[in-house]
């Protein structure tokens, strides 16, 4: 912290133009007294802004700890997503025969549906000539 003293304790240790253009200097002690407030001042506002500037720099170490420890988290995510996926995949391969075989058995329905639908379609017709020719 910077301690300051009232600005009327340094104007009143401090001469005036008129006196210093007199020849009436201020005494070699009140000048080393005035030199070593401004110093001290001077090194007071060094130190702060200097304070400043390390809690400034300590934050930013501490925020790219931070964005560090998220990115290795966020990569064994996508690490354990890519391993999840391949796992998928091989699943995926292993029961394509069988989603194959699904498929041509679904074909074959099909087929087998159309044809007792056209066979069915075929016994009315005969049905209904053999109550023509029987009449």
């Amino acid at each position: 912290e910077v301690e300051t003293e009232p600005a009327e304790t340094v104007s009143a240790s401090a001469p005036d133009d008129a006196s210093v253009a007199q020849g009436a200097g201020p005494s070699q002690t009140s000048l080393e007294a005035i030199c070593n407030a401004m110093f001290g001042r001077i090194a007071a506002y060094v130190e702060a802004k200097l304070t400043g500037t390390c809690e400034e720099y300590s934050l930013l170490q501490k925020m790219n700890e931070l964005t560090t420890a998220e990115y290795a988290n966020m990569t064994t995510q996508m690490r354990d997503l890519g391993s999840e996926a391949a796992s998928l995949q091989a699943k995926y391969a292993e029961l394509l025969p069988y989603l194959q075989q699904i498929d041509a058995v679904e074909a074959s329905v099909a087929q087998l549906q159309d044809t007792a639908t056209a066979l069915d379609v075929y016994a009315r017709r005969l049905e209904s000539r053999f109550k023509e020719l029987t009449k």
